[in-house]
């Protein structure tokens, strides 16, 4: 997954992949706040907005959610490459169960992995609200590793995004699509809990344990906690 989705300044900012907002902290130090976290820069923005252009591909309801574009000057493997993860937006959220990944050579898609869901999903408000979620997330925490971890976070600030997360992760199966609810802390960004929305069931642990995929150019958890 990722972790796992904001663009540009003056006409570029017309185009179809936004950026989000961020929501004032609430008064039990848990902040609603914009995904992806970490922002695309405007160069790589208007780098990978060109190349989908250019290889037709529709970036609507889209956010940029990491890109890497670079070049091998010599060898058998010489030329332009580009990695483009996008994350999909219904209503207004993000999709928090995986981007869609583009990859290209000299500026031609040579495969893409992830899928655009469509269809009619439930509204964009949230039935949980920010002071549940605190003790939601120590709850999980606490279950899956131990209540002395649990404690290193007691006095650390929250933050949580509102998206969707597609229950069925086999790409055969119709998708289902649920509000969910992506927690961890303000500083440090690991463990991540994911929880539903509707029931404040969890959905998955992610202890934030790392290798680096050298192909994909992002980090990916190794050991997951999956409840569905």
């Amino acid at each position: 997954m990722r972790k796992v989705f904001i663009l540009f300044s003056g006409l570029l900012l017309l185009l179809s992949c936004k950026k989000g907002i961020n929501y004032p902290p609430d008064n039990n130090c848990i902040t609603r706040i914009n995904y992806p976290f970490d922002q695309v820069s405007s160069a790589d923005s208007a780098a990978a907005i060109r190349l989908l252009d250019q290889n037709k591909i529709s970036h609507t309801n889209a956010t940029l959610a990491y890109v890497s574009i670079y070049n091998v000057p010599d060898g058998p493997n010489s030329g332009n490459y580009a990695n483009i993860f996008v994350t999909q937006n219904i209503n207004g959220l993000p999709v928090l169960s995986g981007d869609v990944w583009y990859q290209f050579t000299n500026g031609v898609l040579q495969s893409t992995n992830g899928t655009f869901f469509k269809g009619y999903y439930p509204n964009s408000l949230p039935d949980l609200s920010l002071p549940q979620l605190r003790p939601l997330f120590f709850s999980a925490v606490t279950r899956h590793a131990n209540q002395q971890y649990a404690a290193q976070f007691q006095d650390s600030c929250l933050v949580a995004t509102l998206g969707y997360y597609n229950l069925n992760s086999d790409l055969n199966t119709a998708a289902n699509l649920v509000k969910a609810w992506l927690i961890m802390p303000q500083h440090g960004s690991y463990p991540h809990v994911y929880l539903r929305d509707d029931d404040s069931a969890l959905i998955l642990y992610d202890p934030g344990l790392l290798y680096y995929d050298e192909n994909a150019g992002k980090k990916i958890a190794a050991d997951k906690v999956l409840k569905h």
